[in-house]
């Protein structure tokens, strides 16, 4: 039968033969397209991850490196021991669990309820005006930016709510907001870690500019607030030194 086919020109062809083998091209070839476009797009899907990856591994080196220049900074404006609490708090940063808002506060407490932590009226107004005057914008970003370097992968920091309450802790040395607001802007809003996170709300707010002993309660206390949701052993270690250095 193929024999007999083959001696066959265009002109004897069956017509029903004719159009099932212009069928069978038509579909030969749309297989090939189709093949074509599968391997095209995973090409281009393999190329669109690599593409990412390397940007994440940028962002992350960057990260990194931002954190690092805020580590020195914290080290000249506050001193080394507030640099040091800083430093540990990052070990193992990424694996460690967010305690619960009221174990937070309950942690927190043994600092706040000692009156050596209270500035006194013109150094609580000179913080407050030093934390409001800072860009929150610019603020929010270097806080996504440092929790970047410390886990996590993924969601923004927004700063106006812990600026305000930062200030208000520490005019009235009310804490319970801030605590509330840190929990707030990380837990459900970042992917990753959340410690980390927290960690870089606090690297964050050490960049406000303060002088003196003041410095040091004010690096004690932000250090200390973070401590107390992730590194509660952390807090009586903060508030032992810290205390003793102001002489309390």
């Amino acid at each position: 039968m193929i024999d007999e086919l083959r001696k066959l020109d265009d002109y004897d062809v069956p017509a029903a033969l004719d159009v099932e083998l212009s069928l069978f091209t038509a579909a030969l070839a749309l297989y090939v397209d189709l093949k074509a476009q599968e391997q095209l797009s995973a090409k281009l899907d393999a190329l669109e991850k690599a593409r990412r990856d390397a940007a994440e591994k940028e962002a992350y080196k960057d990260a990194a490196t931002y954190a690092s220049d805020i580590g020195k900074e914290i080290a000249s404006r506050y001193g080394e021991r507030v640099s040091q609490a800083a430093r540990e708090l990052q070990k193992d940063i990424s694996g460690k669990q967010v305690r619960s808002y009221q174990d937070a506060l309950k942690t927190f407490e043994k600092m706040s309820s000692n009156p050596g932590w209270k500035l006194n009226g013109k150094d609580a107004a000179a913080v407050a005006q030093a934390l409001r005057a800072l860009d929150k914008a610019t603020l929010g970003d270097n806080m996504t930016r440092l929790g970047k370097a410390f886990g996590v992968t993924g969601g923004a920091i927004q700063a106006q709510g812990l600026v305000e309450a930062a200030a208000t802790g520490f005019q009235t040395g009310e804490w319970k907001p801030f605590l509330l607001e840190m929990e707030s802007a990380v837990l459900g809003k970042i992917a990753g870690s959340a410690a980390g996170a927290m960690l870089g709300i606090t690297l964050g707010l050490l960049g406000v500019t303060v002088t003196g002993g003041v410095a040091l309660v004010v690096g004690g206390v932000l250090v200390g607030l973070a401590s107390s949701y992730f590194d509660p052993e952390k807090v009586d270690q903060i508030n032992n030194w810290v205390m003793d250095a102001v002489g309390a």
